[in-house]
């Protein structure tokens, strides 16, 4: 998504975008519509300028429990400031970008990317009251009941403690 300075210069007041979700190429992600929506404000700021993007991602996700697809719309908020003053954008400062005077427009996708790679959840579940599925059989417990008794070892880690380590050297 690129901004131009003319447009940053007259100033953004929620202005929508749409982002082509396959043009995000992000690992892992997939989304249940083509495209993002993202609302851009701008403001001028001493040394450049201040920009909020709001965007609206529509992932569609696999349940870690019971393996199911389920979609997961998600609101996300970046706040960023573009300046022309190379002091204020060091490299380990992501949310102040370098805009020096002599460029026309600034792509923020690779900005975008890297917002909504961190926003994909690191567990992702369908409901936090998921089941999963059967050890025993593999069916989804949300859908039905299986005839499993699986019985449960006392210890997750029993089957360890029967191992001889000094034999294994």
């Amino acid at each position: 998504m690129k901004l131009f300075r003319s447009e940053l210069l007259q100033g953004l007041n929620h202005r929508l975008f749409e982002i082509d979700a396959d043009s995000l190429q992000i690992e892992d992600a997939v989304f249940h519509s083509p495209s993002l929506k993202c609302a851009v404000t701008s403001t001028d700021q001493p040394d450049g300028y201040k920009i909020t993007l709001e965007l609206e991602v529509p992932f569609r996700l696999t349940c870690d429990r019971c393996l199911e697809m389920f979609e997961w719309d998600r609101s996300l908020k970046i706040e960023l400031r573009l300046t022309d003053n190379e002091l204020l954008a060091e490299p380990n400062e992501s949310d102040i970008i370098f805009f020096p005077d002599s460029l026309l427009e600034i792509n923020l996708a690779p900005v975008i990317h890297d917002y909504i790679a961190l926003a994909i959840p690191v567990k992702k579940l369908c409901s936090e009251s998921c089941q999963g599925l059967c050890p025993g059989c593999g069916i989804n417990k949300n859908r039905g009941s299986c005839s499993c008794h699986l019985e449960r070892s006392s210890s997750l880690f029993e089957e360890l403690s029967k191992l001889d380590l000094d034999e294994a050297e």
